[in-house]
């Protein structure tokens, strides 16, 4: 079975579009507008932080001043810093617009569950080998029965506390897709 050329256009465009809007690039304002507009967090996000971001005042090159520089502990930033990270994934969650796209590899039927039924007659779906299937993730990103409240940004819902303090608990957010086509790059963003 051969897929079109308008086939092909509209699925690229489609990644184009999900690239556009699920890139963290773009997501860097609403992290920074949520962690200023939330009371208290960006103090705690400060204070989370601060053993990562090291400053120095250089002096003085060539009879001019120059800038401070800003140094940045990544990995530190990356393993020690959960609630920078949930508010990472809260505003992921809430103000992307990511969509998978994935190829059927074999004939599959795929059908409703009871509590996704809304006519009291569940339906089936039959996916054929070849065909492409896209999965809007802001459906299940704003699904009160996966997210409770999920029209607020709440970044302590991404977080679990241990005896270790503070961790990032195994939440149903597939950023930037997933599964065997993920690239490494989207693995380690999050």
């Amino acid at each position: 079975m051969g897929v079109s050329h308008f086939q092909k256009l509209c699925c690229s465009c489609d990644a184009d579009w999900n690239r556009m809007n699920a890139n963290a690039n773009n997501l860097v304002f609403w992290i920074i507008l949520r962690i200023c507009a939330t009371p208290g967090l960006l103090e705690r996000i400060r204070a989370e932080t601060a053993p990562y971001a090291f400053v120095s005042n250089p002096g003085i090159a060539s009879h001019f001043p120059e800038s401070k520089r800003l140094k940045l502990d990544a990995e530190g930033l990356s393993r020690n810093c959960p609630l920078l990270k949930a508010c990472y994934l809260e505003a992921f969650r809430l103000h992307s617009e990511s969509v998978t796209i994935k190829q059927v590899r074999k004939d599959i039927v795929v059908s409703e569950s009871a509590d996704d039924n809304l006519s009291g007659n569940p339906q089936s779906y039959v996916l054929e080998a070849g065909s492409y299937v896209e999965i809007c993730h802001e459906l299940h990103q704003s699904d009160p029965r996966y997210f409770e409240r999920p029209e607020q940004f709440m970044p302590e819902r991404f977080l679990i506390s241990g005896k270790d303090g503070l961790k990032i608990k195994d939440h149903t957010l597939t950023p930037y897709g997933g599964g065997s086509c993920e690239s490494l790059a989207n693995r380690r963003s999050v």
